[in-house]
């Protein structure tokens, strides 16, 4: 009802809602951490902005994937497996999240001072506690495409509801 009476907007509606956060066309949005950035850049010195966890007890993380492929030779595997260690490391993952916002990945950062203290993104005081309970899509065959094409019906089903047309047809079409 919120998407058909105009009153909630949906991501891609334009582009990323940072920019309607920070032209105060919306009063808040669900976003990434790596958005704080554009939040910040957008808003500059209009408003002072502030960040929260997602509230409920699960949250889904995304990211960037590494992958190393089984056909490659010993000598590209190795080669892989310490590029893969040396991007996941602690000081990495610190350079890392300190100057993109990204999440992460290795939870010794978490505590880091320099990460906690970082003046420039607001998210890292209070993403420890957001952890405890993440998840993600499972590393299984066609579970990402699954995942994909749940969050394209959820598209069409939202977008069908921003222009008030019957949703009941999108989510027909879901169940297919």
């Amino acid at each position: 009802e919120g998407v058909k009476k105009g009153y909630f907007r949906v991501a891609g509606s334009e582009h990323y809602l940072s920019g309607p956060f920070a032209n105060e066309k919306v009063a808040m949005f669900i976003g990434t951490s790596a958005g704080e950035g554009f939040v910040k850049q957008g808003v500059g010195n209009k408003f002072t902005y502030d960040v929260a966890p997602r509230p409920g007890k699960y949250t889904m993380q995304q990211g960037t994937d590494i992958y190393m492929f089984k056909e490659a030779s010993s000598m590209q595997r190795a080669a892989a497996f310490k590029y893969m260690k040396f991007l996941t490391s602690e000081s990495s993952q610190l350079k890392w999240a300190n100057a993109t916002g990204y999440t992460p990945v290795n939870n010794g950062v978490l505590d880091d001072k320099e990460f906690l203290d970082n003046k420039n993104i607001k998210m890292p005081t209070k993403l420890k506690a957001a952890m405890k309970h993440l998840y993600s899509v499972p590393a299984k065959k066609n579970s990402n495409a699954a995942y994909n094409q749940l969050n394209s019906i959820m598209q069409n089903i939202l977008s069908a509801a921003q222009k008030g047309q019957n949703v009941n047809s999108q989510i027909d079409n879901g169940k297919q």
